[in-house]
């Protein structure tokens, strides 16, 4: 803290320090009023009396927290010559340093609400009770920086016996919340039972959900406040990034989170919702044997991937969505799915494991067993061959008719001459001029511009004029 750099200590007033209060009035003149060196006075005998009933550990933390040879309270003054209606709390400072050249900031939060210029000897004395109490505590607190009570607070919370349970069963909590929005829930057995189960869910996953993410089983990294609580002599942890905090007591290393739980009652309980689910699980096992089978027919056709991922890529390049084959539907929805390696066994850590996106998908895995793995490769290597065919086919022929009007016909092959033509000369044709051109009209000005001796002059001679300005219009040439 260092006060004897940041005021004046009065000769009459030896328990007393006197600081410049308001960055504008960095120097204290004097204390001019009778009535307010009359409230040094009654602070100096009330404080004297109390510093003595210190024990002398608490004298001695006092001393090193002002870093003087003796105690003395911190008494603010405003404007340079009169006191401030209220005292310092000692968090103005905790792990600071204040510039000797500038007064104290004049933040309410670090002042006590009490006026104390106005109370009774009684009133005052328990006011200054409370004071000396708070600067004790803030006292035993600075011994530490920050960063190392914000590694107690950190091992304490690694222990408090919540966040141990919630970590010692973080594989279920998270299957509880996965199955708990998963597509199989409606197909579990019996429906009462999964009512009751949901319903109970809400209430044992409360506790657990009220933490952020970034606060699951360790304190999270983001930048901290640290505030003191005097009245039960607590240090306050909060991460305004993540809207959370906890409480911590310094003197016993206790830690208390937001919501506390009964622990013997979080244990049963998330052991219970738990064993209900398997209960749930052992009554559907037509779910289970369904899904295996599913899984089965998924690790069967992982050796054929590349070319049913050929034939899907093909498919949708042809535009077509029937599928030819059904293990092209069932690859297709089985590539959605998450399936475990191992068995599916039905309980809730294994069906976890699982993700469906629609559960319907299940009554197609009877059908889908009658795909045979034997001539698998050939029917799918067949059907490949013949969607190449058929995209050949497909492909741009000279002879394709691009535009026709009665009997008159632009094919590919006449509409790619024409477009070459107009790539490959430096005239820009306007569109009557075009049109001539086609028709095969030699006029002064196709002449002149060489048009008559290009492939494309009279290649539509045969055609009536209007229909020529429509198929060039059409085909935006």
């Amino acid at each position: 803290m260092n006060s004897n750099h940041l005021g004046h200590q009065p000769e009459a007033h030896p328990s007393l320090l006197l600081i410049p209060a308001g960055r504008k009035h960095p120097n204290i003149r004097s204390i001019g009023r009778k009535e307010e060196r009359a409230v040094l006075t009654r602070l100096q005998q009330i404080l004297s009396i109390e510093l003595d009933r210190l024990s002398i550990r608490d004298q001695q933390l006092l001393r090193d927290f002002v870093d003087l040879p003796s105690f003395q309270l911190p008494v603010p003054v405003c404007k340079q010559q009169s006191l401030c209606p209220s005292l310092l709390k000692p968090e103005m400072f905790l792990w600071k340093k204040h510039a000797p050249t500038r007064g104290l900031p004049l933040n309410e939060e670090f002042f006590y609400k009490t006026p104390y210029q106005s109370l009774s000897t009684r009133e005052l004395t328990v006011h200054l009770q409370e004071v000396i109490r708070d600067y004790v505590f803030c006292a035993w607190v600075q011994r530490l920086n920050q960063n190392t009570w914000i590694e107690r607070i950190q091992q304490a919370y690694r222990e408090h016996p919540f966040i141990v349970l919630a970590r010692s069963k973080q594989n279920v909590v998270r299957a509880v919340e996965k199955m708990n929005r998963s597509s199989l829930l409606g197909l579990l057995n019996y429906p009462e039972d999964l009512s009751y189960w949901r319903h109970r869910v809400e209430i044992v996953m409360r506790p657990y959900r009220s933490i952020p993410p970034d606060w699951q089983y360790e304190i999270c990294e983001h930048e901290k406040d640290l505030s003191l609580d005097y009245s039960t002599e607590s240090i306050h942890v909060t991460c305004k990034e993540c809207s959370y905090g906890v409480t911590y007591w310094p003197l016993t290393a206790q830690l208390q989170l937001p919501h506390e739980v009964k622990m013997e009652q979080a244990v049963k309980r998330i052991a219970t919702i738990e064993r209900q689910f398997d209960q749930m699980a052992l009554q559907s096992l037509r779910v289970i044997t369904s899904l295996n089978k599913l899984r089965s027919l998924k690790k069967q056709l992982s050796s054929y991937e590349p070319l049913l991922e050929k034939l899907i890529s093909l498919k949708e390049k042809l535009g077509e969505s029937k599928k030819d084959h059904p293990a092209l539907s069932c690859y297709e929805e089985l590539k959605k799915m998450d399936l475990p390696e191992e068995n599916i066994t039905p309980d809730l850590i294994s069906l976890a494991k699982v993700s469906v996106p629609d559960a319907a998908v299940l009554k197609h895995a009877e059908k889908w067993q009658s795909i045979d793995n034997g001539s698998l490769e050939s029917e799918l290597a067949e059907l490949y061959n013949e969607l190449l065919m058929r995209e050949q086919s497909m492909q741009p022929q000279p002879h394709d008719v691009l535009f026709q009007i009665k009997d008159y016909c632009l094919t590919r092959a006449e509409f790619e001459k024409i477009k070459a033509c107009l790539e490959e000369t430096e005239l820009t044709l306007s569109f009557h001029l075009l049109v001539q051109t086609l028709l095969g009209e030699a006029t002064n000005k196709v002449r002149r511009l060489g048009l008559h001796e290009t492939e494309i002059f009279g290649m539509l001679s045969q055609w009536p004029r209007k229909y020529i300005t429509e198929a060039v219009k059409a085909q935006s040439i």
